[in-house]
């Protein structure tokens, strides 16, 4: 669950704790690609084969790739130096797709119980996205290779930050490992072109991470009338990744408030633990924060947001920061922002899919009036031929709160509510559908919700 962008983490930064000891990290290999030619011991190839392949460059704006209009320059410390470059434009459109690899000569890793690629990188690709096909490959053999992901959402005509400071935990293949090979592998058509720079193997001293978080809100949405009732517990998943005990570990809890631009404006809540050791090979460790927040928000756009902090100043600050967004809203509830993703079950026959929505008190002047929803169908042209039955349940009074002795027949709720749609001639995939609710007692626009909860059902037809 990785949604925040570069911003929010310098935000979250703010309040990493002042005066940590300087970072601690053992250097097994470094390659800065300071001469010509290929480094020693290693190759580029492209099996395709088409010929595409990687070399070392000095200036990108002058030489070793083809001109493009607005491209960025490469931004790396020490472009100067020297850097390898794949230019892909510059091979034009080809049949089949190259296959650039660059691959690294063999690197001693003995002894090392934790090992880390770390690289200077910018992409920029055109019509094929590079999260899958630009990645990185690690062998013991120079046989079999396994992938470890670069970039993430760089997908159609984009650049990646310039420069992006990869740092990949390849411990899986690479740790206390006397061969090691590395892969820079780029499948791809006619896109733009993909630098390379200041490669390191390290194994860091000291590397937290906030490997998974919960995310406390029970819609991504909330009316500013109830989010006061939705009491916010926190707790996240933590790690050492590193070589080293790392001692008073504090893991943060916030609430950070944006604008309507999605500006920083503040913290509305911070809360934190402190673990006093934590032992490297720690992994997913839960650490609950025991406090309770009661969100009594004004309408705009929030975060839940976790940090995590030590004595030691750690050597990979990219992982210590997670979190999501959520809204107070003046009347919506929503369980996502906007359509997101579709679900269908593997076998055939009617089915229906719904959300659940707790409401507190002083729901007595409030009406439901309209279901938002959205569809995705395998054929586009079937989009149009689409209907559904909307209907609005009010959960029995004697459901627990963990729905343990809900009855799965449909007993435990009674419609109240529904809001029949027939799909417009000119519907397509994701559109976000409104269809206005009826009372079933009275027939009338809109249904009296009163203090209860509430799960609309979609039965597909």
């Amino acid at each position: 669950m990785k949604h925040f962008t570069a911003k929010f983490l310098t935000v979250c930064a703010l309040i990493a704790l002042i005066g940590s000891v300087q970072a601690q990290v053992v250097t097994i290999y470094q390659e800065q690609f300071a001469n010509p030619g290929l480094p020693t011991g290693w190759t580029t190839a492209d099996p395709s084969p088409n010929d595409v392949l990687w070399e070392r460059c000095t200036d990108v704006v002058t030489e070793c790739r083809a001109p493009i209009q607005n491209a960025p320059v490469f931004m790396g410390t020490d472009k100067a130096n020297g850097f390898m470059i794949l230019d892909s434009d510059g091979a034009g459109e080809l049949d089949d797709p190259h296959q650039s690899q660059l691959t690294s000569g063999a690197i001693d890793c003995s002894g090392q119980d934790v090992v880390h690629v770390v690289f200077e990188t910018v992409i920029a690709v055109f019509g094929t996205p590079a999260d899958e096909n630009a990645q990185l490959f690690v062998s013991t053999d120079n046989v079999n290779w396994t992938a470890f992901q670069i970039f993430e959402g760089v997908d159609f005509n984009t650049f990646s930050e310039n420069p992006l400071n990869a740092d990949i935990d390849i411990s899986s293949v690479a740790a206390n490992q006397p061969t090691v090979y590395l892969r820079w592998e780029w499948i791809g058509n006619f896109e733009y072109w993909w630098i390379l720079d200041n490669v390191r193997l390290i194994s860091p001293a000291h590397d937290l991470a906030v490997s998974d978080f919960f995310y406390p809100l029970s819609s991504y949405a909330t009316p500013e009338s109830q989010i006061g009732t939705d009491s916010l517990g926190f707790f996240a998943y933590i790690s050492n990744l590193g070589t080293a005990t790392q001692t008073n570990v504090k893991l943060y809890a916030l609430v950070l408030q944006y604008d309507d631009q999605g500006a920083f404006q503040g913290i509305a809540h911070i809360d934190s633990v402190t673990v006093p050791a934590l032992a490297p090979g720690v992994v997913d460790s839960a650490i609950s924060i025991e406090n309770l927040y009661a969100p009594e928000l004004p309408i705009g756009l929030y975060a839940v947001a976790y940090e995590i902090t030590a004595d030691s100043l750690d050597n990979n600050d990219s992982d210590n920061f997670d979190g999501d967004f959520f809204e107070v809203t003046d009347f919506l509830f929503a369980k996502e922002n906007g359509p997101q993703t579709a679900s269908r079950p593997s076998t055939g026959g009617d089915w229906a899919i719904g959300n659940y929505y707790r409401m507190g008190p002083g729901l007595e002047q409030f009406k439901a009036s309209v279901a938002e929803f959205s569809y995705a169908v395998d054929a586009p042209q079937l989009a149009e031929d689409i209907n559904v039955d909307i209907t609005l349940y009010r959960i029995d009074d004697d459901v627990e709160e963990d729905f343990s002795n809900f009855e799965p027949d449909g007993t435990s709720m009674e419609p109240i509510g529904v809001a029949p749609f027939d799909a417009p001639d000119d519907a397509e995939s994701f559109d976000l559908h409104e269809s206005e609710l009826y009372d079933l007692e009275t027939s009338e626009a809109g249904v009296l919700l009163g203090q209860m909860a509430a799960i609309f059902s979609l039965p597909v037809m």
